[in-house]
């Protein structure tokens, strides 16, 4: 297996190679704020949709570049496996699952300390700006997208 990490900034592509496998995730740095701690000393778990609306932002702005993509959030799932403290930082890892003809899928986890600690799944659906409507997404966007599609989609 080949390992090749290229970091800017607060985030990060991290590319892993074995034969016919390649999974590409795109990586967001975050630290944890002392407000985001609830009553039981950990992170609140509703800070999580902020973290997967970062990382899902990141993600697409590494990837399209300078390309529009105006979207809604049509559908979020999140299942917690462990406590976020704070004093760590937290890893956002993104991936693209699939590209529908105005959707796009997108598999995010939350990471502390080398530790899965969240999992969420979700669906976007490009919109025309002025119509407020679906729209498909175009060839040149989904190319851009299609080269970042994740080969094996976790389990969740």
């Amino acid at each position: 297996m080949i390992r090749f990490r290229f970091s800017t900034c607060n985030h990060a592509w991290l590319y892993k190679t074995a034969s016919a496998h390649k999974e590409i995730m795109h990586e967001c740095i975050i630290k944890p704020r002392i407000s985001e701690v609830n009553g039981s000393g950990h992170i609140s778990n509703t800070v999580y949709p902020v973290w997967f609306e970062e990382g899902r932002i990141e993600l697409l702005k590494d990837v399209l570049q300078e390309k529009q993509f105006p979207y809604m959030l049509a559908r979020l799932e999140q299942n917690f496996q462990k406590e976020v403290f704070y004093g760590y930082e937290v890893i956002v890892k993104s991936g693209i699952e699939k590209i529908g003809n105005s959707s796009l899928s997108i598999n995010q986890e939350v990471w502390q300390n080398e530790a899965l600690c969240a999992q969420s799944k979700s669906v976007l659906v490009h919109i025309n700006r002025e119509s407020k409507r679906p729209a498909n997404i175009g060839d040149d966007i989904r190319k851009l997208l299609a080269g970042t599609m994740e080969t094996e989609t976790p389990s969740f």
